[in-house]
């Protein structure tokens, strides 16, 4: 816990530090209620990480470079949906679109990682329709990797990485045809 306090504090201090030097103010935090409200349409709790995210540092507006966290309110766009049994789904129960990384690209939280570590993915339309297994992939394996590599500059969503060998690009998400419900022969 006292590792993600760090975590969040650090945050924090680079958000602002962003938004500062852009010439704009960060978004107020996330109220308990705009969570609550946000975490009963989606069906799912948030991942604990991701909560104290809008909670204590802004409700979306801050993120690597020129990409920026939603508001919580936008959460919403990918709520959970009933499927039939042994019908594949288009989005993965639990998983949150969080960030829009341009050409119909999205960041998402895996809120129901198994390990807890809430994985990272991203959902890449360009190719495949979202509900194939192909347009996805693993971005990092948990929530704080994917804020580390932002601090750090590791993250493939900072342009300004020195030395791009160094990059950490997404794989494809190895959990996607089962998390679709696609059964595979």
């Amino acid at each position: 816990m006292e590792e993600s306090h760090d975590l969040v504090n650090r945050v924090r201090a680079w958000a602002l530090t962003a938004a500062e030097e852009r010439g704009v103010r960060l978004p107020e935090p996330a109220t308990d209620e705009q969570i609550g409200a946000t975490e009963a349409l989606l069906g799912y709790a948030l991942h604990p990480l991701l909560k104290r995210l809008y909670r204590e540092v802004a409700n979306g507006g801050f993120g690597p470079d020129y990409w920026r966290l939603m508001p919580s309110e936008r959460w919403t766009m990918c709520p959970r949906i009933d499927v039939p049994a042994g019908q594949p789904r288009w989005w993965p129960d639990g998983v949150v679109a969080v960030m829009d990384v341009g050409c119909g690209m999205l960041s998402a939280i895996d809120c129901a990682d198994p390990t807890g570590g809430g994985q990272v993915l991203l959902m890449d339309p360009n190719a495949f329709d979202c509900g194939e297994p192909e347009a996805w992939y693993a971005d990092a394996a948990t929530l704080a990797q994917w804020l580390e590599g932002w601090l750090d500059g590791t993250s493939w969503l900072v342009d300004e990485n020195p030395d791009i060998e160094e990059i950490n690009w997404p794989d494809r998400w190895a959990d996607a045809a089962a998390r679709l419900g696609i059964v595979v022969d």
